[in-house]
C-alpha cells in the first residue's frame, strides 16, 4: 500500500532507445524529499537526489509488458513516502 508523503509520477515514451531498448523518462514529484529510488518489480532502476520536489530519470527498458512501478521517497536517510502503481511499458 501507498504511504507517507503524496507523490506524483509521470511516465514518458520516449521512443526507441539504444540496443533495442524502449526509453521513458520518469517524473516524480515528492515535495519534501532529497532522494527518491525508482524500481520495476524487483529490479532498481536508480535514483535521483537533488532538492525536488521534481525528479527525473532516464530509463532504457529491454522488455515491454506490464511493470509494477515503485517509488520510495528519502529526507536524508529516512523513508518518507511509498508509492506503487501498475504501468504498461511499450515493447522495444
Amino acid at each position: 500500500p501507498d504511504g507517507g508523503i503524496s507523490m506524483i509520477a509521470q511516465l514518458d515514451d520516449l521512443g526507441p532507445g539504444p540496443d533495442s531498448r524502449r526509453s521513458y523518462r520518469i517524473t516524480v514529484e515528492a515535495t519534501g524529499a532529497t532522494r527518491v529510488e525508482l524500481w520495476a518489480g524487483p529490479w532498481r532502476l536508480g535514483e535521483v537526489t537533488g532538492s525536488g520536489p521534481r525528479f527525473s530519470l532516464d530509463y532504457d527498458f529491454s522488455h515491454g509488458g506490464d511493470r509494477l512501478l515503485i517509488l520510495r521517497a528519502f529526507d536524508g536517510s529516512a523513508l518518507i513516502g511509498y508509492r506503487s502503481l501498475a504501468v504498461r511499458i511499450t515493447a522495444p
